[in-house]
């Protein structure tokens, strides 16, 4: 972690004597990346009462509504994602605003205005009764730690579909197994994975978790499983192809080639 830092720490020791730093407070390394800014302007964001951008009174659902204080006002903004994650985005967003001296009410616009980004966190109402949450772009422990978090705040059931997470080296077992058991400890009820490493999330995960050999297993069982008042979020990476999942599931004929995009 500490490489990965020094080498993140290149953007602010490159920026020109004029140039802005915008930190995440919260971030484990802040501090560090604060005194690499050095005599340059530094603009924190996070949740901590002594930043200069900063959110209140978060509440999460469908939209994720907040209090955003900076330069002495404040906003209420309705946010059009969801998740905590996606409320630090917007605080970052909000913070290189600020340093370019857009107005408060000019950056509520812009953040109320955000689209919705193709496998990120998209919602969709089933007939039968049911939502299914698109997540499966891509994934990594920590992205799947933050869609956890958003699916665990639903107010109904929570379903998990997961496949295997890529390139995690040797460690990827077991950080498939501690997946499992965060998911199973933020009150997931169900966990349905698909892929050899995913094993691992299922056996962590415990009864209620269902591993199978292939998707075509996996959309038969959870078509079948499934009920009205549940939210099911489908997760994992690129080279899993979870999107066919949801396709399935939307009743729609997969993509092939994969689509990308900057998220």
């Amino acid at each position: 972690l500490e490489g990965i830092a020094e080498t993140k720490g290149a953007i602010y020791t490159s920026l020109p004597a004029q140039g802005v730093a915008i930190v995440n407070a919260d971030d484990a390394f802040a501090t560090f990346f604060g005194n690499l800014a050095g005599t340059r302007r530094v603009i924190r964001f996070g949740a901590n009462a002594n930043v200069d951008v900063r959110a209140e009174d978060i509440q999460l659902g469908a939209q994720a509504r907040f209090t955003l204080l900076a330069n002495g006002e404040r906003s209420e903004i309705s946010l059009p994602l969801n998740g905590r994650h996606n409320v630090q985005n917007a605080l970052a967003a909000a913070a290189c605003a600020i340093a370019l001296d857009v107005p408060l009410a000019r950056i509520k616009q812009g953040l109320e205005a955000a689209p919705s980004v193709k496998g990120r966190l998209q919602r969709y109402t089933m007939p039968g009764g049911w939502t299914l949450i698109d997540d499966s772009y891509n994934a990594n422990p920590g992205s799947t730690a933050a869609a956890i978090s958003t699916l665990a705040s639903e107010a109904d059931e929570a379903w998990l579909v997961l496949g295997d997470m890529r390139e995690l080296g040797a460690e990827a077992r077991t950080l498939h197994a501690q997946t499992g058991k965060l998911a199973h400890d933020s009150g997931i009820a169900r966990l349905y994975t698909v892929g050899e490493l995913s094993a691992a999330a299922a056996k962590a995960f415990g009864a209620t978790a269902k591993h199978f050999d292939n998707q075509t297993a996996l959309i038969a069982a959870l078509a079948s499983d499934v009920k009205p008042g549940i939210h099911v979020l489908v997760k994992g990476s690129r080279g899993s192809a979870m999107e066919h999942i949801v396709h399935a599931l939307r009743g729609e004929q997969a993509k092939t080639g994969g689509e990308r995009h900057v998220a």
